[in-house]
């Protein structure tokens, strides 16, 4: 039941970390998914664990955008200031061009 109804979650497109159970209950009530679960508070409760979990991934995509882009800067950096040439196919950080490759 509890599967059910996480998977009816998911599969709202308009649902977000910011969503209120308010709104969102409400575009629910008709589904079977929704109403197989008999108490309200229980579905509640689910609907905000859910959003707990929406919000722990859109921080760990964030850390991870940082750690990439920090990466990204280092290399540059030493593309930059050093003269290090890296093999910028491999790490997709140059464009081609008709003669080669722009650093």
């Amino acid at each position: 039941m509890k599967a059910d109804f996480l998977e009816l979650l998911k599969e709202t497109s308009d649902l977000d970390r910011h969503s209120r159970w308010s709104d969102i209950k409400k575009k629910l009530d008709s589904d079977p998914r929704y109403k197989a679960v008999d108490s309200s508070s229980r579905r509640e409760d689910w609907f905000k664990d859910y959003v707990r979990t929406i919000e722990k991934v859109s921080w760990k995509n964030l850390l991870l955008s940082i750690v990439i882009y920090r990466r990204a800067l280092v290399i540059m950096s030493a593309v930059v200031l050093v003269g290090i040439r890296p093999n910028c196919r491999k790490l997709d950080i140059c464009k081609p061009y008709a003669g080669g490759y722009i650093y």
